[in-house]
């Protein structure tokens, strides 16, 4: 997760969890705005850095912006104005 920041959340906060094959548009840079500001969890954004490497490893025929924002997912960058965050136990909101 390098440069990634990731938050702590309360379990009375909404972690917006894509449903499976929404998840994939968000490794494409021209869907920013499904994804603009959206809170996504730890397991999501480690699966989405692996299927960005496993892409540009494979994808050949890919534009050189998309290969761009693969790196980036790759290097850490979170793309769109996401939040990872990551639970904690016994933390509620006040």
């Amino acid at each position: 997760m390098m440069n990634s920041k990731i938050e702590d959340i309360s379990r009375s906060d909404k972690i917006s969890e894509p449903e499976r094959g929404y998840e994939s548009d968000m490794r494409y840079p021209q869907y920013w705005c499904k994804y603009e500001g959206v809170i996504i969890s730890t397991n999501a954004w480690i699966e989405l850095q692996e299927e960005a490497e496993k892409l540009l490893n494979t994808s050949i025929l890919a534009c050189e912006n998309v290969r761009q924002h693969w790196k980036k997912i790759i290097e850490g960058f979170v793309p769109f104005g996401m939040r990872i965050v990551r639970p904690v136990k016994g933390k509620s909101k006040s």
